[in-house]
């Protein structure tokens, strides 16, 4: 038996805002406690940001998806 991982149900569009703006590594440093980062360290934050949050709507997508097609089934 294959092990299958947790589907958590989600309200499409919840929490997304679709007239953000990207976090640039000059937006991160106004942040508390951002603000005496050097600029290479900012760039490698948001690009690790950037990279996790994909991640997570990519998961969040499939997941949504899957629990789709057992819903309908």
């Amino acid at each position: 038996m294959e092990a299958e991982g947790k589907i958590i149900p989600i309200r499409k569009g919840t929490g997304l805002n679709l007239k953000s703006e990207d976090l640039t590594p000059e937006k991160l440093k106004t942040f508390s406690g951002c603000e005496t980062m050097s600029d290479q360290t900012a760039i490698d934050t948001v690009f690790a940001i950037q990279t996790f949050a994909t991640i997570l709507y990519e998961l969040m997508s499939e997941q949504t998806s899957k629990n789709e097609l057992k819903t309908a089934a």
